[in-house]
């Protein structure tokens, strides 16, 4: 059996979103655990230079980047379901399963969310300098779901749903950046 040297094609890839044909099935994900993307190359990911190796390695025709952004800015949320390294880095961070830090209009008001201007899209501007001809940069903000019910606490988030839409819509709304709606 022949194997053929993988040459990136994101213009096949965004055929296939388009529902267009294309030259063949693109691979697609935009979540690879970091122990799995580290077993498949034989060492840490912890550059964007690991990430564009990966991603070209495994068969993306683009490399997935998040802008670097802090939806805690206020430190309303640190320390909290965190273990911690010997050396103060975080270990892993567990999601609140009862109440979290939003789980009234009020506390979602007094909460600081990032501003525009404090998103730092750097790494996506390098990784496009880094990627292969043919290979493209899919910028992915985040996860709006998870990102909601980690702040409001699954618990929380579950009965909010049904007793309380509108928090639940307006947490929403504020994770996208949009401001805050004044009046009806």
């Amino acid at each position: 059996m022949k194997f053929h040297r993988f040459h990136p094609d994101n213009d096949a890839f965004l055929k296939t979103l388009r529902r267009q044909t294309a030259p063949r099935i693109p691979v697609a994900e935009l979540g690879v655990h970091p122990t799995i993307k580290a077993a498949f190359l034989g060492h840490d990911v912890s550059t964007l230079e690991d990430e564009v190796e990966f991603a070209l390695k495994a068969g993306y025709d683009y490399v997935k980047i998040q802008p670097a952004v802090d939806f805690d800015p206020g430190g309303a949320n640190r320390g909290a379901g965190v273990s911690y390294n010997p050396d103060g880095s975080v270990f892993r961070r567990w999601a609140s399963e009862g109440t979290g830090v939003i789980a009234t209009m009020e506390e979602l008001e007094r909460f600081r969310f990032p501003r525009t201007e404090e998103i730092d899209y750097s790494r996506m501007e390098r990784a496009r300098r880094l990627v292969p001809d043919g290979m493209g940069v899919v910028g992915q903000y985040g996860d709006i779901f998870t990102m909601t019910w980690e702040m409001m606490g699954f618990e929380a988030f579950s009965v909010a749903v049904h007793e309380q839409p509108e928090l639940v819509a307006s947490t929403i709304a504020r994770l996208l950046l949009r401001p805050p709606r004044t009046g009806p």
